[in-house]
C-alpha cells in the first residue's frame, strides 16, 4: 500500500483455502510475465492501483490464473506495485443481498411507453453488485434474470446468505422513497445516509419513510427499500431511460452502503466532463475509475463520483471508438476529458 505499508489480509487471501493465489495474506506476491517480458498485475478485490502521474495502460493477460488486470503506469512502473483500499476497506468481507423488485409476471410498475420497472431494478442491481464486489464485499442477488420469485423466497435467500444488509431496489409507481421498517433504527439511519448520498451526487433525493413490505419486516439484518424514481410518470420514465442515470443511481446506493461501515469518512464529491472531438458533451460515454468502477456520462457529458480514497486515481474513458487514459491527482477537480486528438 502507499507509504511503504504492507498490504495484509486482503479479501480472498486468508483462510485454509484462499481464492486469491498471486498475493498472500502477508503481502508477498507472485506475478507473471507476458511474452514481451512485462509484468501483468491482476485486479485485487477491495483495492485499486495507486498510479503514477505519467498515465496508465492496461496490462496484458498471459496466464490462466490471472483473469483480469488493472491499469499500470505507462512509464517504467515503480516496484513493488501499490494498491489503496477502496473506501478505506469499509466494505471488505461484508455480506450484502440486493433484491431487484419484480420479475416474471410482476412488472414492479410500468411506464407509459411500456418500460418495466423490474428490468430497471435488475439493471441497477447488477451495476451495484459490480461496484460492491470491486470494493471487496460479498454480494448476492435474489434474482439474476426476469424471473418470478416470492417475497418469502427473497427473505430465505437473504437468511441463507447470512446477509448484513438487505437492499430492495425498485422504481415503483408511487412517489420516490427510501423505506425502512418502523422499528428498525439501523434502517432509518441507512435511509437518511442514502438520501444524503443521492443529494451530494446531484441526483433527486428520495424521502425516507416507514414501509411495511414483507422483506423489510422479516430479514434479520437492517433492510431498506430504495425506489429512487417512479416509472409511471412520463417525465420520470424518460429520465430513467437517458444515458448514465441507472448507473448513477447504483453508484449513489454504493456510496450509501459503504457509509454503513464508514459513517464519519470525508469523501468529497468530484466530477468529470467528457467531450467529443468537437468539444461537445459526450453522452453515454463509459468512464472507468481506478480500474474498478464503470460509470457512464449523462446527457450533459458529466460523471459525478466521490473521492472515497486519497491519492491519484486512474481514469479511462471512451467515445466514438476512441479510448484514452489519464491519472487524476488529488488536486484535480472537475477535469475535462476529451476524445479528440488534443484531449487532456
Amino acid at each position: 500500500m502507499p507509504g511503504d505499508t504492507v498490504l495484509c489480509n486482503a479479501p480472498g487471501t486468508t483462510g485454509d483455502d484462499p481464492s486469491v493465489t498471486w498475493i498472500n495474506a502477508d503481502g508477498f506476491i507472485r506475478l507473471y510475465r507476458d511474452s514481451s517480458g512485462d509484468v501483468a498485475i491482476p485486479r485485487l478485490a477491495g483495492y485499486r492501483p495507486w498510479p503514477t502521474e505519467h498515465g496508465a495502460q492496461l496490462a496484458p493477460r498471459d496466464s490462466a490464473e490471472a483473469q483480469s488486470f488493472v491499469p499500470v503506469p505507462a512509464a517504467a512502473p515503480e516496484w513493488p506495485p501499490a494498491f489503496v483500499a477502496i473506501c478505506g476497506g469499509a466494505l471488505h468481507g461484508h455480506r450484502i443481498v440486493l433484491d431487484p423488485a419484480g420479475g416474471g409476471d410482476e412488472t414492479g410498475g410500468e411506464g407509459v411507453s411500456g418500460t418495466r420497472a423490474a428490468a430497471l431494478n435488475l439493471e441497477v442491481a447488477r451495476a451495484l453488485a459490480g461496484y460492491l464486489a470491486a470494493a471487496g464485499a460479498q454480494v448476492k442477488l435474489t434474482r439474476e434474470g426476469d424471473l418470478a420469485i416470492s417475497d418469502v423466497e427473497r427473505v430465505q435467500i437473504s437468511e441463507a446468505f447470512h446477509a448484513e444488509r438487505y437492499l430492495r431496489i425498485g422504481h415503483a409507481p408511487e412517489p420516490p422513497m427510501l423505506g425502512y421498517y418502523f422499528s428498525s433504527a439501523a434502517g432509518k439511519a441507512w435511509a437518511s445516509r442514502t438520501q444524503a448520498a443521492f443529494a451530494a451526487l446531484g441526483l433527486p433525493a428520495p424521502r425516507p419513510g416507514e414501509d411495511a413490505q414483507y422483506p423489510l419486516q422479516q430479514t434479520s439484518c437492517p433492510a431498506l427499500f430504495a425506489s429512487p424514481a417512479r416509472v409511471d410518470d412520463p417525465a420520470s420514465e424518460e429520465r430513467l431511460l437517458a444515458p448514465g442515470v441507472l448507473r448513477a443511481e447504483a453508484y449513489a446506493l454504493f456510496v450509501s452502503l459503504a457509509r454503513e461501515w464508514a459513517t464519519d469518512a470525508a469523501w468529497p464529491v468530484d466530477s468529470l466532463d467528457v467531450r467529443d472531438a468537437a468539444g461537445q458533451p459526450a453522452a453515454g460515454a463509459p468512464v472507468t475509475l481506478g480500474g474498478a468502477f464503470v460509470l457512464q456520462s449523462g446527457a450533459s457529458g458529466r460523471v459525478r463520483f466521490a473521492r472515497t480514497e486519497p491519492g491519484p486515481i486512474g481514469v479511462e474513458w471512451s467515445a466514438n471508438g476512441s479510448v484514452r487514459r489519464r491519472v487524476l491527482l488529488e488536486s484535480d477537480r472537475g477535469a475535462v476529458l476529451s476524445t479528440g486528438a488534443t484531449g487532456r
